[in-house]
């Protein structure tokens, strides 16, 4: 059986670039997105594992008075860099991520919320 391309630990122990996608909604005070729309981004910070990596975003929308609806595909940048290229964007938030140490999210891609309602 050939061996897998990925460590045998998927959650490694040392703190490292982490990426994901999620999907957000506006909540009273936010200045980034209005009452009617949701938005979908790339998120990255350091962690040492999924449950780190989910805090810190966590705390991330919060900071910005949105709610986490949805964090997807989270796993460490090397993993992804192994299967796929990165665009320009999210080499510049490797760098920033590595030198301030703050998660990040990238560009806000909108849609309509149906009458303002989020999805539940």
């Amino acid at each position: 059986m050939p061996e897998s391309e990925f460590p045998q630990d998927p959650m490694p122990s040392k703190l490292d670039v982490w990426i994901g996608l999620i999907e957000v909604y506006p909540e009273e005070g936010c200045e980034l997105l209005t009452p009617q729309a949701g938005a979908v981004a790339n998120v990255l910070g350091l962690a040492t594992d999924l449950s780190t990596f989910n805090k810190s975003v966590t705390e991330l929308c919060r900071s910005y008075h949105l709610e986490l609806w949805s964090l997807e595909d989270a796993e460490p940048i090397q993993h992804r860099l192994q299967v796929s290229e990165v665009d320009s964007e999210i080499e510049r938030l490797i760098a920033q991520v590595r030198k301030n140490r703050r998660p990040v999210f990238s560009t806000l891609h909108t849609f309509p919320i149906d009458d303002g309602k989020k999805p539940h």
